[in-house]
């Protein structure tokens, strides 16, 4: 086990212990990976009453969440990072296996392995786009069929009323949101996860009161 996944280990064993965090915070500073400075002003965030006051604070937070995501620790949508989104649609890649795998939304849903045909699945009942909580439904029952081998046509979905009773019906990773306010005011196009975007919002409406 590598040191990082050591560090890990000893957070989810132990997820209200805020000085564990602090540990592995200042390993990463140390390695360099900016990830280390994120969770040092999330935790000043989060353990400050009212919260960091400071701009350049608040601003660098703001700029941290937006590349990296809020911390999340331990992360329960881990493996759903291992995809990325294609375009501004349902539309999510990945690899496995040595295959890269397309999962494609809109009018029913495929699941296509490299230059394979795609393979439609008929249990699949949602209609328009999807929802950020059932976004985080339908990746989690895809991968898992991808990292089991399962037949994509015998994979199973929820119908629209039970989509909400599924463990995994909340707000993850995905879908990424383009904000016009990173453009504006930190000239980056980084795409806010669906998980962290009430939080970032409301952040970056502290930074403008300030």
């Amino acid at each position: 086990m590598t040191e990082e996944a050591q560090l890990l280990a000893a957070i989810a064993a132990e997820p209200d212990d805020e000085s564990l965090r602090l540990v592995y915070a200042d390993w990463l500073i140390a390695c360099g990976d900016p990830r280390g400075e994120l969770i040092v002003l999330d935790h000043l965030e989060r353990t400050t009453p009212g919260g960091l006051v400071h701009p350049d604070q608040i601003a660098s937070l703001l700029r941290l969440a937006a590349e990296l995501g809020f911390p999340h620790l331990p992360d329960p949508d881990a493996a759903l990072l291992a995809f990325e989104q294609v375009g501004r649609g349902d539309c999510y890649r990945t690899f496995h296996g040595g295959h890269a795998f397309m999962l494609h939304g809109g009018d029913g849903i495929s699941l296509q392995r490299g230059d394979e045909r795609p393979i439609y699945n008929p249990n699949f009942r949602l209609s328009g786009r999807w929802s950020d909580p059932a976004t985080n439904v339908i990746l989690t029952i895809a991968l898992g069929a991808i990292r089991d081998a399962v037949p994509f046509e015998r994979v199973v979905f929820p119908r629209p009323d039970e989509l909400q009773h599924h463990p995994a019906y909340r707000f993850g990773p995905f879908p990424m949101c383009f904000s016009g306010e990173l453009v504006d005011s930190f000239e980056s196009d980084y795409l806010l996860r669906a998980r962290d975007h009430a939080r970032w919002y409301a952040l970056y409406n502290r930074l403008l009161a300030t």
